[in-house]
Order: structure tokens, then sequence, then C-alpha cells
């Protein structure tokens, strides 16, 4: 998966352009808890605590897959 590929799956999940909210988020990693999820908007900006923006939250998911894949 490329970036961008990521960036659209998140626009699709968040039902929107530019921002995904924590929820919206959790849904789309398949994850249940925030503490377990977090992880992946270190470093992002954050508008009201609650919206994250896409292509910030799409560069740390696939650094992070990039950096696992590498581990292996």
């Amino acid at each position: 998966m490329t970036r961008e590929e990521c960036v659209k799956d998140l626009q699709r999940s968040a039902e929107g352009i530019g921002f995904i909210t924590r929820k919206e988020l959790l849904k789309y990693l398949g994850i249940k808890k925030w503490d377990h999820a977090k992880r992946f908007v270190e470093g992002c900006t954050q508008i009201d605590g609650k919206y994250f923006f896409i292509r910030e939250v799409a560069g740390v998911i696939m650094s992070r897959s990039e950096r696992e894949g590498q581990a292996q």
C-alpha cells in the first residue's frame, strides 16, 4: 500500500477529505481502545483534541508499517 492509497482509505473511512476523528480512526484500524491506537497519531496536528489531519496520520501509519516490515 502506498501513502496515497492509505490517505484515500482514511478519507473513505472518515467520510471526509481532510480530517479524521478518534472514533473513525479506531474503526479504520480495527482497534477498540484508544490507548492502543494513539501511537498512530503521535506528532500529528490535532484540532480540539478530536480531529487529526489525514495526510499526517497516513504518513505515520506508513512509516510504522515500513519499520515493522524491516524488523521481520
